[in-house]
């Protein structure tokens, strides 16, 4: 449903794949996501997610980034073959035109990774970052964020243009 600002959302999303190849190369994989999104009074919106990985035999050149789960305190360099993360925030709409939304968000995430390269990964800390909806279609055609990572310091920027069905 749609209160003319926010959509209220919830999804689930199960992915169970197996990769063939050569006899060492051959994995499986399962993949879990949900997403929960409330509008609250206020131009406001409560934001949960949470996403679980594993695929224990992937080689490490097939390894998935820890995003595959739906995080963004860790980038592309770690590759991971297990991952739990879950995370939750606000979005509020700074700006409602007739054609478009900008909007502010802030998130903690937290997560665990079995990192092919460097063992066990803890991650925590904040994500925040402006986006900007398409009226009517109220998927983000842009995305800017920043995050931080507690456990190793690192902070992370990021920006994304488009949307998808």
């Amino acid at each position: 449903s749609w209160n003319g600002i926010f959509m209220n959302t919830s999804s689930l999303d199960i992915t169970a794949e197996h990769s063939f190849g050569s006899e060492d190369r051959s994995f499986s994989s399962i993949t879990v996501k949900g997403l929960w999104e409330q509008p609250l009074p206020g131009r406001l919106r409560l934001t949960a997610e949470a996403g679980w990985f594993h695929a224990p035999d992937i080689p490490p050149e097939y390894a998935e980034s820890p995003s595959v789960t739906g995080i963004s305190l860790l980038g592309s360099r770690y590759k991971v073959s297990s991952a739990a993360s879950c995370g939750a925030g606000l979005e509020w709409c700074a700006l409602n035109l007739p054609f478009g939304m900008l909007t502010l968000y802030g998130q903690y995430q937290l997560a665990y990774l079995e990192n092919v390269t460097y063992g066990e990964t803890p991650a925590h800390g904040p994500v925040a970052g402006i986006r900007f909806y398409l009226k009517k279609i109220a998927f983000p055609a842009i995305n800017i964020y920043t995050s931080y990572n507690a456990d190793t310091g690192n902070l992370r920027t990021s920006a994304g243009a488009g949307f998808s069905f």
